[in-house]
């Protein structure tokens, strides 16, 4: 099986720049100053949240690292709770 290769984000961002760079020079060689901008807004709001997401995945991983720790490290000492008696 191959492995997929991931792009970093640095290398999206750089990616998504030079675009960005192309676009505004074919803008400025013909004087259209709309000229790709629904591209560059997509652009820039597809990169925008994939980071936003990229940062909500890291913040669920550091939860659950945090949860697994705090499970492991309580799961020897006592006993849960019991319920009171009827």
């Amino acid at each position: 099986m191959q492995k997929v290769r991931v792009p970093t984000i640095y290398e999206r961002l750089a990616e998504g720049r030079a675009r960005l760079q192309r676009l505004d020079l074919e803008r400025s060689l013909s004087g259209d100053p709309l000229f790709g901008k629904a591209i560059e807004q997509r652009i820039v709001w597809r990169e925008l949240l994939d980071l936003e997401l990229q940062d909500f995945d890291e913040q669920i991983e550091r939860i659950c690292a945090a949860t697994q720790d705090i499970g492991e490290r309580g799961a020897g000492t006592s006993a849960p709770p019991q319920g009171k008696p009827r």
